[in-house]
């Protein structure tokens, strides 16, 4: 629940996984009940085996919007709204996936680029007045990726989740480290 809440905490995009029977539904469940519904918007999608664009023709219904015939305008329609609900009403959007794993990876990339607006301003947003990631950090996060852009985006994740857990100011090379090691990638 705590990660629920620290995604809750930064808007952020997450998965949720765990074996059958160990209380998936039941966590999001109460996790949704603990939402005040005047500051949080639910969409619940339960159909993961479908087209990109009926993943935004059913978004789009969840938001109350006329789906649209092009993927294009499903996707500016969806991203406006998004913006009009978090600053005009003051409202999050929290869109609940149930079996993402079926998404294919067309969704799965549009999904991270309809959430990708007003990102230049969330770090001063968060009061963020220093470097993030102390000297050396980054040179460890490199150094344990081999290269891989996709193996960094993860790791600094999982760095900033640990980070934020333990209420650190920076980012430390130790962090870097056990981040790695939670996402195995030493």
């Amino acid at each position: 629940m705590k990660r629920l809440e620290h995604l809750k905490n930064i808007r952020g995009i997450g998965l949720f996984t765990g074996l059958p029977g160990v209380g998936k539904t039941y966590t999001m469940r109460a996790f949704i009940a603990s939402l005040n519904p005047n500051l949080y918007k639910v969409v619940y999608l339960p159909m993961t085996t479908i087209t990109t664009n009926e993943f935004y023709k059913d978004l789009a219904s969840g938001l109350g919007l006329t789906p649209s015939y092009r993927k294009i305008d499903n996707f500016r329609q969806i991203q406006e709204r998004i913006k009009a609900l978090y600053k005009d009403q003051k409202i999050t959007l929290a869109i609940l996936i149930d079996e993402a794993q079926y998404l294919s990876r067309a969704i799965l990339a549009d999904l991270k680029l309809l959430m990708n607006f007003d990102m230049d301003s969330r770090m001063k947003l968060c009061g963020v007045s220093q470097p993030v990631f102390e000297e050396g950090a980054m040179e460890a996060a490199y150094g344990s990726c081999q290269g891989s852009i996709r193996k960094l985006n993860s790791l600094i994740h999982q760095a900033l989740m640990i980070g934020c857990e333990i209420k650190s100011a920076q980012i430390t090379t130790d962090i870097i480290m056990d981040a790695a090691s939670e996402i195995k990638l030493l």
